[in-house]
């Protein structure tokens, strides 16, 4: 009767799982943040170990970010996603094979600011058209 109990139990909580596709969110201009975990040590991870990622969305954009180091085994790529409306996909690769941190992927979908900040809600600085004013 216990196993009986657990076989539903389990079945039941795969059963929920099953339609999920739900994805993260990121509002424009906002920072996406990856975490990344070496299985290899390196000496200098500074210089023994090159990271990155390819952003790309449906609309042919691609956008490459490199990685930096954290400590330890621990690497972060961050992407300011600078639009809405899109679903992105992510693949990490590196120039030394790396299972922790070469191939490596994801997705989310981009969404419009809702915040107060100007910065944010207009995007990256621009230059000014015409000569500087002093």
């Amino acid at each position: 009767m216990l196993v009986r109990l657990m076989v539903i139990g389990w079945l039941a909580l795969l059963l929920a799982g099953c339609g999920n596709t739900s994805t993260v969110q990121y509002e424009q201009w906002s920072v996406a943040e990856i975490r990344l975990q070496a299985l290899n040590s390196y000496n200098n991870p500074y210089t023994d170990q090159e990271v990155w990622a390819v952003f790309s969305n449906e609309k042919g954009d691609s956008i490459l970010r490199p990685a930096f180091w954290d400590g330890g085994n621990n690497w972060r790529i961050r992407f300011a996603v600078p639009d809405s409306g899109n679903e992105w996909r992510w693949t990490t690769y590196s120039t030394i094979s790396d299972k922790g941190l070469s191939l490596q992927s994801g997705q989310f979908s981009s969404a419009p600011y809702r915040g107060n900040n100007r910065l944010q809600k207009h995007g990256l600085l621009k230059m000014s058209p015409g000569p500087p004013v002093g």
